[in-house]
């Protein structure tokens, strides 16, 4: 029999937040109570470089505020070609309809090109 004493901790964290973390760290065979475990433990181990795991804390924060960023900027360019159709009053299912995959866009630019320069 064991004769460590522990602790239940209680903590109050935004819902979907506890649900996507608790997603994430399922996806790699982590349970919460690990998780927590992990970093106590860590911030146990390196008492004296407390400071380094502050630092260590603050950077993922940075990273996930960089990454929201970055999954903005990567939204508003995949909605370009869409709110240009939409601006010319293009839909896209019309725009489709008339797409060319990239052989055909090839052979017309050569058509083209060939066309300019006095060869057709």
């Amino acid at each position: 029999m064991s004769t460590t004493a522990f602790t239940q901790m209680n903590v109050r964290i935004d819902a979907a937040l506890k649900v996507a973390g608790d997603d994430a760290l399922s996806s790699i065979g982590l349970t919460p109570t690990q998780a927590v475990r992990t970093l106590w433990e860590l911030a146990a181990q390196r008492g004296e470089q407390l400071e380094k795991v502050h630092q260590f804390l603050r950077s993922t924060e940075e990273d996930g505020n960089q990454n929201n960023a970055k999954s903005t900027t990567l939204e508003a360019g995949r909605r370009i070609v869409p709110d240009a159709l939409a601006s010319l009053g293009v839909s896209e299912e019309a725009a489709a309809s008339v797409a060319l995959d990239d052989d055909a866009l090839k052979e017309a630019a050569m058509l083209e090109r060939a066309q300019r320069k006095g060869w057709l």
